[in-house]
């Protein structure tokens, strides 16, 4: 009731006008009668002092990059004809002026004139999508163009970056409309602001009105983080550690502003504080998401760099905690440097330091944190596994991310084994011969289930460097909650259930919203040198009904044998397996699905009765509303369903590798394999 009546009152003096008058108030608070060609001088003055490298450092991080000018240019030349690439695969014509307040993909409109807090989300069914203009006015972009400028010294990337902050402060006064309805995207966009300043702050084209009233809009940015502080929620999210990364970054960069001292000391020290309740022991963080893990861990390296860049001490149980965190992504990378897509994703980042290619892997891909942990803790496991993908780590840190990238490791020698992260609930195997990762863990966010699927116990498997059995990934979130909620769904997974029922309980009228009704009550594993065993028993109490599964890796012939069964029995089951998008075409002959990549092919046999197997064309994002066709493997089946898969180019070859490991995994498999007549 206190958060609430608080929360009451800072909105009434929001609409009474509180976001008013402040062009007097800057002059009085923060210039405080100075000339402001030496309140400005002073400025960038401050800012150079406390910025990851100097105007004649920037010179060295352009050289140590120079390997991305062409694409960093490419792109910069789409955003000067207002093309930009948000949850769409092909850049999106936005008009000679940017609509800041509309999601384009739908054509709706916010009223621009009104406070912040009466722009909303759609309400259930959807229809339109507020994280495009959230997304745009992240000014993720703009950083490019600062690029752009320090790579050709070409002023018209200046001048564009000119035009749409004007253009942009113009049409949002603080306070007002969407692009203020949450903090989380006012703080990103003050950390964007201030990377695509570093790289264009000497330019003429930044005159001394701009650059007044671009400081202005940062200190309007702060207070209005301060106050509107994501916090008053029962159970804090991301969207409070974004919040304080974006004070950390303001109070650290921007010392001349009266509250830069107190913005920076309890940004930090809160952060960290809240870093530790939101990421578990094994440093899982505890929204159930990878993608979510990956936005987490890449906010705090990069305020961590920041704080150590100027000298500013951080915990050690923080250190230890993010290092763990970053183990963990480590482990979670598959052959092509992509992490399974488990929970949901939105391609949530902080700062984009690189152009991709192709586009999608960036929304997948979490090496290039890799590479900034590995220079900061000193891993050189870390910097093996981040493989090429050293941009953020050599913008950020210079000569010490370049001196430790070439004496690295080889990428992925140190990767073999299991690795069980048991509070999260992932498990992880890793072997030359495939990788197989399974989630068993409970909905996350303290039970709220804000980010988690229904998902428990499913699995993904790559092997040769491709991946077959992959999360279909997120397909929107209020834009439509149909699709949303279909994401979410047990028969978006990889998984096997009683035929129609859900893991956990949620209503597709309420989004970011899972109720936990069932629980894993067994998971246990054993390995044997390169022999991996695993199982699990989900339990659905409310509507009892129960999934008892098995999974056998066998290194030697890289071969997944899995056994599925649900309860009660005397109804019948139900298993999806879905296809990667880029497996183009599945066949069968003699009772075995032939999967095509390329020239890779992937098995999948049947090896019980009384079940019946086909292929149906179903969809997966491969990003935030970026949705292309995929094919799902189906079966119905009786008692239990037992199936193989692997990587195989002849029958003959993947017939005798199968009979091995049918053999060597006997005394576990052998009474299940009985029992549904695989074996006589």
């Amino acid at each position: 009731m206190i958060r609430k009546a608080r929360r009451f009152v800072q909105r009434s003096m929001d609409h009474q006008g509180y976001f008013t008058g402040w062009n007097a108030d800057f002059e009085k608070v923060v210039v405080r009668g100075k000339d402001r060609d030496e309140f400005l001088s002073r400025v960038r003055e401050q800012f150079w002092q406390r910025f990851f490298f100097t105007p004649e450092e920037r010179q060295m991080r352009l050289s140590l990059n120079a390997h991305q000018r062409e694409s960093i240019l490419q792109n910069a030349d789409q955003i000067l004809r207002h093309e930009i690439a948000l949850f769409t695969e092909t850049p999106v014509a936005l008009g000679a002026r940017i609509p800041w307040h509309t999601d384009y993909l739908s054509g709706y409109t916010w009223d621009s004139k009104v406070p912040f807090y009466r722009c909303s989300p759609a309400l259930y069914p959807g229809g339109y999508d507020i994280k495009v203009p959230w997304e745009l006015s992240r000014f993720q972009f703009g950083v490019w163009l600062g690029m752009a400028y320090a790579f050709s010294g070409q002023e018209q990337y200046a001048l564009e970056w000119v035009r749409l902050i004007e253009d942009w402060i113009s049409c949002n006064p603080a306070g007002m409309g969407v692009n203020w309805a949450c903090t989380m995207d006012v703080a990103i966009r003050v950390v964007n602001w201030l990377w695509a300043y570093a790289f264009l702050a000497d330019s003429p084209f930044l005159s001394p009105s701009f650059h007044f009233s671009f400081i202005q809009s940062l200190w309007e940015h702060g207070r209005f983080i301060e106050r509107h502080l994501e916090n008053t929620m029962r159970v804090p999210s991301n969207h409070y550690l974004a919040n304080l990364v974006g004070l950390g970054y303001l109070g650290t960069l921007m010392p001349l502003f009266p509250e830069a001292l107190r913005w920076r000391e309890w940004s930090w020290g809160e952060f960290q504080r809240e870093f530790l309740r939101q990421v578990y022991r094994d440093g899982v963080s505890f929204e159930a998401s990878t993608s979510y893990h990956r936005l987490v861990a890449e906010m705090a390296l990069s305020l961590t760099a920041l704080m150590k860049h100027n000298r500013v001490p951080a915990q050690y149980a923080f250190l230890q905690r993010l290092e763990k965190m970053l183990e963990v992504l480590m482990y979670l990378c598959q052959p092509d440097g992509t992490f399974p897509l488990i929970g949901d994703h939105d391609n949530g980042r902080l700062h984009r330091l690189k152009v991709y290619n192709p586009p999608e892997k960036e929304w997948s891909d979490g090496r290039h944190l890799l590479a900034v942990g590995a220079v900061l803790f000193q891993r050189s496991d870390f910097a093996g596994a981040a493989g090429r993908e050293w941009e953020d780590a050599l913008w950020m840190l210079g000569n010490d991310a370049a001196s430790f990238m070439r004496t690295a490791l080889q990428e992925g020698d140190f990767l073999n084994g299991v690795r069980v992260f048991p509070k999260g609930g992932w498990w992880v195997s890793h072997h030359p011969k495939g990788v197989l990762t399974i989630e068993w863990g409970e909905v996350g966010h303290a039970g709220r289930g804000a980010h988690a699927h229904n998902d428990s116990l499913s699995f993904t498997f790559s092997s040769s460097g491709v991946n077959w059995i992959v999360d279909s990934g997120t397909l929107s979130y209020t834009g439509d909650y149909h699709l949303y909620h279909l994401s979410r769904s047990t028969a978006m997974h990889n998984l096997a259930r009683v035929v129609g029922a859900e893991q956990n309980c949620h209503d597709e009228r309420i989004p970011f919203r899972i109720i936990q009704s069932g629980r894993i009550t067994d998971f246990s594993w054993r390995e044997e040198r390169d022999l991996f065993e695993a199982q699990g028993y989900f339990l659905h109490w409310d509507q009892v009904h129960a999934l008892e599964r098995r999974w056998l890796f066998d290194g030697q012939s890289g071969i997944l044998l899995i056994a599925d069964h649900v309860y009660p029995s005397s109804k019948p089951g139900e298993l999806f397996l879905h296809l990667n998008w880029g497996v183009n075409e599945v066949t069968e002959a003699q009772g075995i699905f032939l999967c095509q990549s390329g020239e890779h092919r992937l098995m999948i046999q049947p090896l019980s009765a009384h079940s019946s197997w086909w292929v149906e064309m179903g969809k997966m994002a491969i990003g935030y509303r970026i949705i292309r066709p995929s094919r799902i493997m189906r079966a119905l089946f009786n008692g239990w369903v037992v199936y193989a898969i692997g990587e195989a180019q002849q029958e003959q070859d993947w017939q005798t590798r199968l009979q091995s490991t049918l053999y060597r995994g006997r005394n576990t498999w052998e009474r299940i394999l009985l029992d549904t007549g695989c074996l006589s």
